[in-house]
């Protein structure tokens, strides 16, 4: 698959606006519990950020220095969010965090991602589906960064500590479905 055939998949084929009301509860049940450690005063891109619920939830925290960036033109119009994709993204300014949720395991070029993501970032927050059993087109990452692996979590973490980040937390849960909770620091 090529970059563009990536994009049409991401944003046309597997690309619907709406999820169901469960996502909504259990996106806003993983930020309670990875953020609780994070300054409000934090910047914060998330990354893949949909339509923007994670963002909205974030600054109803309190973290009103919250920023998405999203693939899909139209969730990025909805979100108010920059629009591209996170490896070529250009940034002036450095977050402390960012948060990926149910968006990496998108990503067309996870290492190159992630070399992006290292360059403005401190703190790495990703929410993965684990293992990952769904469409390996659109969860094209997900052989690379090694969800598809039902190991409690170990490859998918080194795959991260390979590349220069150091694991902070690791949950596992069941509320949206099998999904690993993975809290990291650059090193």
């Amino acid at each position: 698959m090529n970059y563009e055939e990536y994009v049409h998949c991401q944003t046309v084929t597997h690309g619907q606006i709406e999820k169901p009301e469960h996502y909504h509860i259990a996106e806003r049940k993983a930020i309670d519990y990875l953020f609780k450690d994070v300054p409000k005063t934090s910047l914060i891109l998330d990354v893949g950020c949909g339509s923007g619920l994670g963002m909205k939830y974030l600054r109803s925290l309190g973290y009103l220095n919250t920023f998405g960036l999203e693939l899909h033109p139209e969730k990025a119009r909805i979100a108010n969010a920059f629009e591209g994709d996170i490896a070529s993204f250009v940034s002036a300014i450095s977050y402390d965090v960012i948060y990926s949720s149910h968006s990496f395991e998108h990503t067309f070029d996870p290492t190159l991602a992630l070399e992006r993501m290292k360059e403005i970032a401190s703190e790495f927050i990703f929410i993965l589906p684990y293992p990952d059993t769904r469409d390996s087109n659109a969860h094209r990452a997900s052989f690379e960064i090694g969800t598809r692996i039902d190991d409690e979590g170990k490859t998918v973490v080194s795959w991260f500590e390979d590349r220069g980040l150091k694991l902070i937390q690791k949950t596992f849960d069941n509320f949206r479905e099998a999904e690993i909770w993975l809290k990291f620091q650059r090193v």
